[in-house]
């Protein structure tokens, strides 16, 4: 994981504290305040693997109820997510469709992690820059010569 996603994911556990590890740590960087539809459905997806209700997508995921309702019943729809009344609730789980969608979206995260990620530092150091074919081989530093006024 690049540093700065690293910065992002613990600035993100001060913003959202209920939001558990694994989906904090799949979400990475899409916890902001502009996040793609797609991302959003990969959250609603992680946490209904445990099964949740509406109200508990939304307070996790930090949108409002309504915007997590049209995700969910846009995932029931699509047969995606399941649901069903437990005790006074009513909770949507993830169904075989929704787990094959959730490992497919992880790949292309993954992959997008690695195709973004900032290149790592190189740990070779050479001594002279300048190889036997440099332009600048054998001349002199430039040297700016001191203004004088006059």
């Amino acid at each position: 994981m690049a540093p700065g996603c690293l910065i992002l994911l613990c600035y993100q556990s001060v913003l959202y504290p209920e939001v558990p590890v694994s989906v904090q740590k799949f979400l990475g960087t899409t916890l902001k305040s502009r996040r793609e539809s797609i991302w959003i459905i990969a959250g609603i997806l992680e946490l209904a693997k445990a099964g949740a209700t509406t109200t508990q997508f939304a307070r996790k995921l930090g949108l409002n109820y309504r915007a997590a309702q049209g995700y969910v019943e846009g995932l029931v729809g699509s047969s995606h997510l399941r649901k069903h009344l437990k005790s006074r609730n009513m909770v949507h789980e993830l169904t075989e469709k929704g787990e094959l969608f959730l490992a497919g979206l992880k790949v292309i995260k993954r992959d997008a992690d690695e195709v973004f990620s900032p290149p790592r530092p190189s740990t070779v150091l050479a001594e002279d820059q300048s190889g036997p074919y440099s332009p600048w081989r054998g001349s002199r530093p430039f040297r700016a010569q001191p203004e004088t006024r006059q």
